[in-house]
């Protein structure tokens, strides 16, 4: 069974829906004062620039430590001609007495781009400085 109220009188809301307020549209000098005002920056607005800036700062000095890591030179670089019957473990011990011996190989097989460790007779090498 279903059962539904009644009420007699209408009850009239607290308060009736009117026209809206009207609200007055400045003008002449005060609109132009309104103009100038400079806009707020919110805490979340803060924190956005903050974190930016931030980012932007650590891109910066990451940027510029690897450019400088990169351009940084070891030293000057010199060239040998490979004499017959030298081996680059030769060239290496003779060239770069400071570093090990097989450290040199290595660095002067980065430094000529070598696809193995075997050199010819009359090619020139470029000698990395230790």
């Amino acid at each position: 069974m279903s059962a539904a109220a009644a009420w007699s009188d209408p009850v009239a809301p607290a308060c009736a829906p009117g026209r809206p307020h009207l609200r007055l549209v400045p003008t002449g000098d005060d609109v132009t004062e309104r103009a100038r005002r400079r806009p707020r920056i919110t805490r979340r607005g803060r924190l956005a620039l903050t974190m930016t800036v931030l980012v932007l700062i650590a891109l910066a000095a990451a940027s510029a430590w690897s450019a400088w890591a990169v351009a940084a030179p070891a030293g000057p670089a010199r060239s040998v001609t490979v004499a017959t019957g030298e081996s680059l473990s030769q060239i290496a011990a003779r060239e770069m007495p400071s570093v090990r011996t097989d450290q040199a190989v290595l660095q002067l097989v980065a430094a000529n781009h070598l696809p193995s460790d075997q050199v010819m007779a009359g090619q020139r090498l470029v000698v990395p400085a230790p």
